[in-house]
């Protein structure tokens, strides 16, 4: 293994870019193959804190969208992370690259396509967005979660090849575990890796419209976004018997597969 080329990894952004990055990965250091993983600031809160076989880059990358002085400072900035991506590529030679979207994937299929890397690029969604459908051009294989996803250049069928979505190992550990027979009922409310705000108005109120006998056998496991945390713990505190409310669960699969009802937002990882 010492000798042999690494895989590059490309994902940023959001869970639901990097998790399924993450379960490549873990499949690939299964099989012994050596990792090199590009993210950037945003997706590196999603890692694990310790990633075995991997060697972890951060590379400079922004969203376009806004005004155009946003536009012109997102460009220059994945300019640089085109620049710090070609330099990771020239000392590491990756074997081929896989790419997992979000904008730290921009500076790496640029780098990848200068560099005449192997390409496969993965959507998660059931639309390919614009941004896939001009980096799919340059990759020997297009990897969809669903059979119809829309938005599919004809051109490009031969590329396709229906994957679904990688999904963590952990989930199917946590799957086999048995659920609690105390009586209490465990509620995991999430809205993906960013959070949904709407959940953070109404569940809430919803739980105070429950019976209080109910209520008070509720476990809540709550996912907000950042700017909601304070309000909504003082909100569902004295409503159940129990409430942990955080940005992130970094232990989603345990949660998941132990609860007996989970209120979630239908992203491409939360459906897988």
């Amino acid at each position: 293994m010492s000798g042999e080329r690494p895989v590059l990894v490309a994902a940023g952004g959001t869970g639901g870019h990097v998790f399924p990055a993450l379960a490549v990965i873990d499949e690939l250091r299964a099989r012994g193959r050596p990792v090199v993983l590009l993210t950037d600031a945003r997706g590196r809160r999603y890692l694990p804190p310790e990633l075995p076989g991997v060697t972890v880059h951060e590379v400079a990358a922004a969203s376009p969208s806004g005004g155009l002085l946003h536009a012109l400072r997102a460009a220059v900035r994945l300019l640089a992370g085109a620049g710090e991506a070609a330099g990771v590529l020239a000392r590491t030679r990756p074997a081929a690259a896989g790419l997992f979207g979000g904008y730290a994937a921009v500076p790496a299929l640029a780098a990848c396509v200068l560099g005449r890397v192997p390409l496969l690029r993965h959507e998660q969604n059931a639309v390919l967005g614009r941004a896939n459908r001009l980096a799919a051009r340059f990759s020997r294989i297009l990897a969809l979660s669903f059979c119809d996803t829309e938005r599919v250049p004809p051109r490009l069928a031969a590329r396709v090849r229906v994957t679904g979505n990688p999904v963590r190992p952990g989930f199917a550990a946590a799957a086999a575990e048995e659920r609690g027979t105390d009586g209490r009922l465990r509620l995991l409310v999430t809205g993906g890796s960013q959070g949904a705000r709407i959940f953070g108005e109404v569940v809430p109120a919803a739980l105070a419209l429950l019976p209080e006998e109910l209520r008070r056998r509720i476990v809540l496991w709550m996912q907000v976004r950042e700017e909601q945390l304070e309000g909504v713990r003082a909100a569902v505190s004295p409503l159940v018997a129990e409430s942990e409310v955080r940005p992130f669960f970094a232990d989603l699969d345990r949660r998941l597969c132990a609860a007996d009802l989970a209120l979630t937002r239908a992203g491409a990882s939360t459906v897988a």
